[in-house]
Formats: structure tokens, C-alpha cells, sequence
């Protein structure tokens, strides 16, 4: 069996996260939706790109469980990178403070991806922080 990311999105509509899921259709569509107690949709509303923001899940969860976002300020540690790039031997541990942004197919924070370190804590977002 694979472990395969959860693909998920959240809207902000300039005043707080919208209260239901999102998701985006081929045609780039976005649509906020709520299911009802069968599991089945129950109301389905387009949302307009002026009218709000779209992140997306990034598949990584925080040391507490919470999930992270693109656009999720993050404190990140437990990364390591190899010191000869700086003519030095051996590794390091880095940490790093910064917002998530998605760039060339992979989630970063400053010039590292996600998968770089082991450890994150959510301390905010751009919208609220």
C-alpha cells in the first residue's frame, strides 16, 4: 500500500477561513462545499478568484497535529544539509522561521523544501498573523 497525500484545499475570503472545504475543477474553478450527514455534498458555492484566497494542503502535519497550508508561517527544525557545499565537512541542523509558499512542484520554506526538515510547529498564517 502507497502513502499518498491528501490533496485539500482552504479558502480565505479577507475576513476568516471559509467554514467548509474547498476544491478546484479542471478548468480552475474553485468551489467551497459541505457535506451533509451521508457524505454526500450539500451545498456547493464558486468561489470567485477576487472574492478569496486558495491554499493548499501541503500533506505535513505539526508537532501538535496540526495541519499545514500554503501560506501557514512555520517554525522548522530537525533539517539537515550537507556542509561541504560551504567547503566544510560533515552535516548540520538548521531551523528555519518562514511562510510556506508552493514553488516549482514543491513546498518551501526560504530556499529549503518541507521534506528537508522533521519537525514544524504552526505559529500563524499571512492572513491572521
Amino acid at each position: 500500500m502507497t502513502n499518498r497525500r491528501t490533496i485539500k484545499f482552504r479558502a480565505w475570503d479577507g475576513k476568516a477561513f471559509i467554514n467548509a472545504d474547498a476544491y478546484i475543477k479542471q478548468d480552475g474553478s474553485a468551489y467551497s462545499y459541505e457535506k451533509d450527514y451521508g457524505g454526500t455534498f450539500s451545498s456547493n458555492e464558486r468561489l470567485e478568484p477576487k472574492q478569496c484566497v486558495i491554499q493548499m494542503f501541503t500533506g505535513f502535519l505539526d508537532k501538535n497535529g496540526k495541519e499545514i497550508y500554503e501560506g501557514d508561517n512555520v517554525n522548522a527544525s530537525g533539517g539537515r544539509y550537507d556542509k561541504d557545499i560551504a567547503d566544510v565537512s560533515g552535516f548540520t541542523d538548521m531551523c528555519v522561521e518562514g511562510t510556506v509558499v508552493f514553488y516549482k512542484g514543491c513546498f518551501m520554506i526560504g530556499n529549503y523544501t518541507l521534506l528537508d526538515y522533521t519537525e514544524f510547529k504552526v505559529i500563524g498564517n499571512i492572513f491572521e498573523s
